[in-house]
């Protein structure tokens, strides 16, 4: 009998120890999307999927968008989340908390600034002085755009925030000379736009360019290829920043080690239910917060040779 209680204290201790590696209570992760059919909601739905069939029970839930995942994250209400670069630096730049980790790219954001061909308008400069579109008010089209205007000392004369939807139409009734979105492209809703206004794409002239590259480190170098769009007759110069999947930092390492194992292991799984997903192990030394120590032992183990300034403060002690 004795040794039947050791075995038996043994297993349940086995039980608990791997319950705390997972969650403790079995309380399932939370995972931070944004909207229902919103790229991050898909995504996570994706990977929470896979997380929970791999022994990390998952749920998903609705946000306002990146940016409140990331706070959500920096706060602790939530365990994961998906934000954009641009939405990541601002968050953390800002905290007291420095909570954030970040752990795997997700997708590429295209910077798409758009016009009515009837405009004068040829680049990204002479939006100065015009009404434009933003989308809605703190996503990250809108905070996106803000920052090149700022670093650019772009005024127009008036910002539109409102949705995707009501935007395209302000654009078809002359009411908004364009909009600027970022994320993977096609974007269906210009693609949408297309089919009943023509429009023109504006790159950035070179001075401008060289400024928003200087001062805006997140942003990397990108085209979009001609024949995107229908009036998309030649390459267009612009920037990408990466959505990226973030965690807390308190979460365990070998938690998240496992996540990113089970994810590159089944990446073109993902990509069949969200085509844009994309995870990049190289990009891992452009993101402008800390790696999580889970993600520094997976990218190390990959054979990735890490920048100094991607590793936690909590591994430099």
């Amino acid at each position: 009998m004795k040794g039947k209680n050791i075995i038996f204290a043994v297993i349940l201790v086995t039980v608990m120890s791997s319950s705390l590696c997972w969650g403790a209570s079995n309380k399932p992760f939370a995972i931070g999307g944004a909207g229902s059919g919103g790229g991050y909601y898909i995504l996570g739905g994706a990977i929470g999927n896979l997380m929970t069939k791999n022994g990390m029970p998952s749920s998903v839930q609705t946000t306002g968008g990146g940016r409140q995942n990331a706070v959500l994250v920096d706060k602790g209400e939530v365990d994961f989340g998906f934000a954009n670069a641009i939405e990541i630096n601002e968050v953390y730049s800002k905290s007291k908390n420095k909570n954030i980790r970040a752990m795997v790219t997700a997708f590429p954001g295209y910077h798409h600034f758009l016009v009515r061909a009837d405009q004068p308008m040829q680049t990204v400069r002479d939006i100065d002085g015009k009404v434009y579109g933003l989308t809605s008010r703190g996503s990250t089209h809108d905070v996106a755009g803000r920052q090149i205007f700022d670093v650019l000392g772009i005024e127009p004369k008036r910002i539109v925030n409102a949705d995707r939807s009501d935007s395209g139409n302000m654009i078809q009734d002359g009411l908004i000379a364009g909009y600027f979105m970022s994320s993977g492209y096609p974007i269906s809703s210009i693609m949408e736009l297309q089919t009943n206004v023509t429009l023109r794409y504006l790159p950035f002239n070179d001075k401008d360019y060289a400024a928003v590259k200087s001062k805006c480190p997140w942003l990397s170098e990108a085209t979009i290829p001609a024949g995107t769009y229908k009036d998309l007759k030649k390459d267009l110069k612009t920037f990408k920043s990466w959505n990226i999947m973030i965690a807390k930092k308190d979460i365990p390492e070998d938690v998240v080690y496992n996540i990113l194992k089970v994810i590159f292991a089944n990446d073109k799984n993902i990509q069949k239910t969200y085509h844009a997903a994309e995870f990049s192990k190289e990009a891992v030394n452009g993101f402008v917060v800390p790696l999580h120590p889970g993600a520094v032992k997976f990218y190390e183990e990959m054979g990735v040779k890490l920048s100094d300034k991607v590793l936690p403060p909590e591994m430099k002690k």
